[in-house]
């Protein structure tokens, strides 16, 4: 899901490229963004965030999770049963 753009507030945004390998370095954390309706380039929080957004990979690292805690619960009673 595009972030908010700060200056029309519209959901219309599409990433935008990196300028510069200077941009980039400048912006470690953070992707680029560029709003359709009124042409602002902006910058949001990335990684992690981006990752989250996206339903398949918070499908798969959650039930990675699971399984990971099912195994982990299933071999303590294992050992102590």
């Amino acid at each position: 899901m595009p972030p908010t753009c700060p200056r029309c507030h519209t959901s219309d945004c599409c990433a935008s490229p990196w300028q510069s390998d200077q941009e980039r370095l400048a912006h470690r954390r953070e992707s680029a963004w560029r709003c359709k309706a009124c042409l602002h380039r902006f910058f949001t929080p990335g990684g992690l965030q981006r990752i989250r957004e996206n339903p398949i990979v918070a499908t798969v690292f959650g039930s990675t999770f699971l399984m990971v805690a099912a195994v982990i619960v299933i071999m303590w009673f294992w050992k102590n049963g």
